[in-house]
């Protein structure tokens, strides 16, 4: 059943048709956009599916249910709401209270508790602030350091003493070491209590100082730390402890043999990591496969031995090329670090029998994925490995092999922002102008 299902709305203006029987639907995890030139009523049917103008005609349900004739109160509570154009924020307000108005619409008061700051209004009021704060986050989880303070003794992995004055890394992953995961089965990754400095760590939670895009951070004593030495920028270690710990688990569940071949799909950070510990495993083909030019030739740059531009080239055209190139084979192992769906369809079939196709580019869902496990996986004896995360043992195997390449791993490092650019480092990651962004304090 879709989330969102629109059938035949329509809105007039006096004697103009803004909207004529305009119908779609939106399932789960879908992302869908409207698209037209200017008048064209894109912002009619948003007004309509939220509540601003009444329809003419037609039907919106929402999870089934009929919000047609709902006021926008009422739909709003119900799960769905617009966002506009220009951010319009209120000004008098601070962030924490801003976040609060996303509370209204589910709070039970009324305009006496309001009036009169009942127990009630308090008692919400207490509660929306409790959970705004949960929400707000100082983001960032891959950060290098100096140390400024240590309280107490606190050891680097090695052995050595932590002192301040220290350059640092750190595993972004703080974990229990009590649970099944961790003491059992020895994959702190799977630990349910996990928790990661800019990521899933409140600002209301202390320390408080929890993440990277800030001037001082506050790690826990169980932290896993690694120190640095001078002769290496900071900038080039950052990614370090994210995408390059992520590879290093990729290639510890399954590796390349030496003289084999390897396709990384995605030419990002990972997919760099992916053709560096490929080369240094010693894989004689390295396929790069992505849709971005840019971004392929570093990959080259790195060590990938064929680039093929999914832009330029279609799948039976890269197909073609990688087969005649393994002797019909296919791979020996697909790295995909993509994270798109039609990767995966495209990439199991690439791969020789026998061989392995190991995910790590899924950070977030992004739905069905169809496969024919009986041709792809089961006939082919194929091996699949999905990658969750990174364990300290995956930093340092990350750290070792960026140590070993520092000079080539700078080329990486494609853009630096102030602090204060934060935002500017994030529209140059989402438009992929930077292949990776560094924030310096």
């Amino acid at each position: 059943m879709s989330q969102l299902e629109v059938k035949n709305i329509s809105k007039a203006f006096g004697g103009v048709k803004a909207i004529d029987n305009f119908s779609f639907a939106v399932g789960q995890h879908d992302i869908v956009g409207i698209i037209g030139p200017n008048g064209a009523g894109k912002t009619t049917a948003f007004n309509l599916l939220t509540g601003v103008y009444p329809l003419d005609s037609g039907q919106v349900l929402l999870n089934g249910t009929d919000i047609s004739k709902l006021p926008q109160h009422e739909i709003a509570r119900a799960g769905m709401a617009r966002t506009f154009q220009n951010i319009r924020l209120f000004r008098g307000l601070s962030v924490l209270e801003n976040v609060m108005t996303a509370a209204d619409p589910y709070s039970p008061y009324n305009l006496l508790d309001v009036l009169f700051y009942s127990s009630r209004k308090r008692h919400n009021e207490e509660a929306a602030r409790k959970q705004g704060s949960e929400y707000l986050k100082i983001v960032g989880h891959e950060g290098v350091g100096t140390v400024v303070e240590v309280k107490g003794t606190k050891k680097y992995v090695t052995g050595e003493q932590l002192k301040p004055g220290d350059r640092i890394l750190w595993d972004r992953g703080v974990y229990c070491n009590e649970c099944y995961a961790c003491a059992v089965l020895h994959e702190p990754w799977q630990c349910p209590n996990r928790k990661v400095y800019g990521i899933n760590r409140a600002l209301s939670e202390a320390p408080h100082l929890n993440g990277c895009y800030a001037e001082h951070i506050v790690l826990s004593a169980t932290t896993n730390m690694f120190k640095i030495t001078e002769d290496i920028d900071p900038a080039v270690l950052v990614s370090a402890s994210c995408a390059g710990a992520t590879v290093a688990h990729a290639f510890d569940h399954h590796t390349v043999p030496f003289g084999g071949s390897i396709l990384v799909q995605g030419p990002g950070p990972l997919g760099v990591y992916a053709v560096v510990f490929a080369k240094h495993l010693g894989a004689s083909q390295i396929f790069v496969t992505g849709g971005s030019e840019n971004r392929l030739q570093l990959c080259k740059e790195f060590g990938a031995t064929e680039i093929l531009n999914r832009r330029t080239t279609t799948i039976e055209e890269r197909r073609e090329l990688i087969l005649s190139r393994t002797g019909g084979r296919g791979v020996d192992m697909v790295l995909e670090a993509a994270g798109d769906p039609g990767a995966v369809h495209e990439g199991l079939k690439l791969v020789r029998k026998g061989g392995a196709y190991v995910t790590v580019g899924f950070s977030q869902p992004p739905g069905d994925c169809k496969v024919d496990f009986f041709e792809d996986v089961v006939k082919k004896n194929l091996k699949i490995q999905g990658v969750w995360v990174s364990s300290t043992r995956h930093t340092h195997m990350s750290l070792e092999l960026m140590q070993k390449n520092k000079e080539l791993f700078k080329k990486m490092i494609t853009h630096r922002f102030s602090l204060a650019e934060a935002n500017e480092a994030l529209a140059a990651m989402n438009s992929r102008e930077a292949l990776k962004a560094v924030l310096i304090p």
